[in-house]
């Protein structure tokens, strides 16, 4: 690790030691405010007795110095659910944790992102190994950046490219995504060579290919709850805010529409914010305003302690807050 005082002029600091277990791919470090500490976040092998149920996890360590690390503990790593996915004929898992890119999500109080590197190896190779040997990302979060909880219905957040891309057998994601406008970039490097350097048949010209893309994001738009053509409904858990409007991240094209009624602690609709007060909205915005009546003032209920009740068709709900 180098330092320097104005951003020009760099000296080596120190060599970090994250610890035993190896650690030979990209290690997170940054200062985290809520513990008061520097965090890591690194690879970690597991070498119980058996080779052949070696695995990587993904641990978190803490420092005041940079220089002295302690407090270990895994982050992430195969659970049942994912053991379950495939049986392997050598006995191994069939997916590992190699690494993960964890920050702080600045739009968000006391929100953690996981971008977590899977590496999927669970059929039978003609000239031996485990394939497929590639990587996608999937999506976790965290509350005070220790347990994470998988996200999205362990659907890929960053699937691998189409075959034939320079990203088809490799995808992992950079450190820390940008916010522009109302999107958020995520540069991730991509391969069309697996970890077992087997290259994709449909490589154009059976040429390798590597380099580094862009993924665009919506603001606020890892995961949404969707609703079908249908219909469907979602009710928050007990909330409290401060504001005097209310704004929906929301995406219903044109047959699509959501109306919100506001309840009160025991669940009954609010006089003049109940369903048939709300208005029918449609649109694709981070921040579409909602209204009862004519009315889009909810000031009167700040501080109280309700629920929000979602009335969705054919649409995807991504957030909502309050301004």
């Amino acid at each position: 690790m180098h330092s320097s005082p104005d951003g020009l002029h760099w000296k080596l600091f120190a060599q970090i030691d994250p610890g035993p277990g190896g650690y030979d791919t990209q290690t997170i470090v940054f200062w985290d405010a809520s513990c008061g500490r520097y965090v890591m976040y690194t690879r970690r092998w597991v070498t119980p007795e058996s080779k052949a149920a070696w695995h990587r996890t993904v641990r978190r360590r803490e420092s005041d110095d940079l220089l002295h690390w302690k407090n270990e503990s895994v982050s992430i790593e195969a659970d049942d659910i994912d053991l379950a996915t495939h049986t392997t004929h050598t006995g191994q898992p069939p997916v590992d944790y190699y690494g993960a890119n964890v920050f702080r999500y600045a739009e968000a109080q006391d929100v953690y992102i996981m971008l977590a590197q899977p590496y999927w190896h669970w059929h039978r190779r003609d000239a031996g190994g485990l394939g497929p040997s590639t990587f996608d990302v999937r999506l976790a979060v965290s509350r005070d950046g220790k347990q994470f909880q998988r996200a999205g219905n362990r659907k890929p957040f960053m699937p691998t490219g189409p075959d034939g891309r320079f990203d088809s057998r490799f995808v992992w994601a950079m450190p820390q995504p940008i916010r522009m406008g109302n999107e958020l970039w995520i540069y991730y490097v991509g391969m069309n060579r697996d970890h077992d350097q087997v290259l994709d048949p449909a490589a154009p010209g059976g040429n390798q290919l590597a380099g580094i893309g862009r993924a665009v994001l919506r603001l606020d738009g890892f995961i949404s709850a969707d609703a079908d053509y249908s219909g469907g409904e979602i009710t928050t858990p007990a909330l409290r805010f401060s504001g005097t409007r209310l704004e929906l991240n929301v995406e219903t094209s044109g047959g699509g529409s959501v109306a919100v009624e506001i309840l009160d602690e025991n669940h009954d609709p609010i006089p003049g914010f109940g369903r048939e007060d709300a208005a029918e909205v449609h649109g694709n915005s981070v921040a579409l305003p909602i209204g009862w009546r004519g009315t889009q003032d909810v000031s009167p209920l700040a501080g109280r302690v309700v629920h929000l009740r979602f009335h969705m068709q054919d649409c995807k709900l991504y957030a909502f807050q309050f301004r």
